[in-house]
């Protein structure tokens, strides 16, 4: 049974990771490492308008934020993250200057 129940949750884990807002913030973290915020921004609101809840989009949102000059706005994303999922890492990827 353990073992049942363990496949299942990775099988979730895998198919939420790889969901169409999943998509939009990869492609908007693409953007960010090209240095082009504005169309990283843009496909942000994008995304949010179809996935307001999303977890991966308020990450890529807080990167932008930090990389953007705006620490008291990924502080909130932070927030708003922790929130939605307390057990999320708010920013698991190395930021680098783009």
């Amino acid at each position: 049974m353990p073992r049942v129940l363990f496949a299942l949750l990775a099988l979730l884990g895998i198919t939420s990771c790889s969901g169409p807002d999943a998509r939009l913030a990869q492609k908007a973290r693409q953007y960010l490492q090209e240095g082009k915020l504005q169309q990283a921004q843009e496909t942000l609101q994008e995304g949010f308008r179809q996935f307001p809840q999303s977890i991966s989009l308020r990450q890529e949102r807080l990167r932008l934020n930090l990389l953007a000059g705006q620490p008291e706005l990924a502080a909130a994303e932070a927030r708003q993250i922790l929130q939605t999922q307390p057990t999320a890492e708010p920013y698991r990827l190395p930021l680098q200057d783009p």
